[in-house]
């Protein structure tokens, strides 16, 4: 098993179903000045509505250009051409809508539209202007859309890798960055870096509060810390949408509130939360044990145990179009062991993964549906949302990135 250590932070859209009153049971009501939607039943779209790949970019043995190392983000054009950017290959490898390579802008260095470190940081701008975080050069790279450089903007630090996307809200961009970096990395807080047009930092806003942090392991080896959070527990989420306010929620209840002014909204939902299996739990205690004890031989589990039941929900993403997409943990299901020794009587040469779950809810807090992720979508490359269509990166079992456009198919609507 590969050893896991935590020690860092972080086409046009197709046509649905038009959404009317939710199937089943809505209940609409006032919380102070909060207008809570909670569905009780089934949504909009029907049961079997499912994604399906439609293209996909990356090879395992290919011209350089379709074969990649580290996708950090991606972003699409208005006119449908795709961005990828790849922090081992520092550029941007734009293709076109059908999946065709077309160019790079930029290349590994310090000058005039160069990167060095980029991360997951890549945006458009309202007037056409393309954003990259480049932590290795500490600043904002920009270009414009047919890939010459622009201005670049020493707003940020190199200190870490930041795993959030950019926001932007009208001409403003939002960089989520830590706001007490001199602090342990327990204790760091997040808040929205506002900077205007000119690349000029207005101020910051807050990140809600999320409540308490599920309980982090931590493991020290001379002056290296390492820390994993225990397995399955309840966290706090927030994703910022693109009508300009933060959407949040915890796992442990199925409620997120839109802090939309001057009219907030909360979403709840009635679900049943997903056991955890005695071989899930058995393969995240060794994941856990291993991970802290390749810094502490001597590490001892303590500490809180895995809980037996899934979150309610473990992720938020938020659609260009202002759908909000509730992530949720499903049933476990077997894939090889990449990692397997034939030697060790006691590797079964199996790894359990978990179906990924996203329930959809339009920006008025109706219930759509729930669809099945695909299998292998690496979820710290921030994926794309826009209507019924996808782009998003997926990792097969050797660790192989690719770049997929997935679009919705709706089974004959009930």
């Amino acid at each position: 098993m590969k050893r896991l250590l935590l020690a860092a932070l972080l086409a046009p859209a197709g046509c649905s179903p038009t959404p009317g009153d939710a199937g089943g049971d809505v209940v609409r009501s006032m919380a102070g000045d909060t207008l809570v939607v909670r569905t009780l039943g089934e949504g909009v779209w029907p049961a079997a509505t499912a994604w399906k790949t439609v293209m996909e970019i990356g090879e395992l043995d290919g011209p350089p250009e379709t074969t990649f190392g580290q996708i950090v983000s991606l972003a699409v054009l208005p006119d449908g051409r795709i961005l990828v950017v790849d922090r081992q290959v520092p550029t941007i490898r734009v293709f076109g809508a059908d999946g065709s390579y077309l160019e790079s802008w930029g290349r590994q260095g310090g000058g005039p539209g160069e990167l060095a470190g980029p991360d997951a940081g890549l945006a458009l701008l309202s007037d056409g202007r393309v954003v990259v975080r480049d932590p290795g050069n500490a600043r904002l790279q920009l270009y414009r859309t047919d890939g010459t450089p622009a201005e670049s903007w020493p707003v940020i630090t190199g200190q870490y890798i930041n795993r959030r996307p950019l926001g932007v809200s009208g001409g403003t961009l939002l960089n989520p960055d830590v706001v007490n970096p001199s602090d342990p990395l327990p204790q760091w807080r997040l808040g929205l870096v506002r900077i205007d047009a000119g690349g000029g930092v207005l101020d910051t806003l807050p990140i809600p509060d999320l409540g308490p942090q599920a309980h982090r392991f931590s493991a020290r080896s001379g002056g290296n810390l390492g820390e994993m959070p225990l397995p399955f527990a309840p966290e706090g989420h927030w994703s910022w949408h693109p009508d300009g306010f933060i959407v949040h929620g915890r796992g442990d209840r199925y409620a997120l509130t839109l802090d939309r002014d001057p009219d907030p909204l909360r979403i709840e939902r009635e679900v049943e939360s997903t056991p955890v299996t005695r071989e899930e739990r058995d393969q995240e205690e060794e994941r856990v044990l291993d991970g802290m004890r390749w810094l502490d031989p001597t590490w001892q589990w303590e500490g809180p145990s895995i809980p037996v039941a899934k979150p309610l929900f473990s992720g938020i993403l938020t659609g260009a179009d202002g759908r909000i997409w509730v992530l949720r943990d499903g049933e476990a299901y077997e894939v090889d062991d990449p990692d397997h020794d034939p030697t060790d009587p006691l590797d079964t040469g199996i790894r359990w993964r978990q179906e990924r779950l996203a329930d959809a809810f339009d920006p008025g807090g109706t219930f759509l549906g729930t669809v099945t992720m695909p299998r292998g979508l690496d979820y710290r490359v921030p994926p794309i949302l826009r209507g019924d269509t996808l782009w998003a990166v997926v990792q097969d079992e050797l660790g192989v990135q690719r770049v997929r456009r997935l679009n919705l198919i709706f089974p004959e609507a009930r």
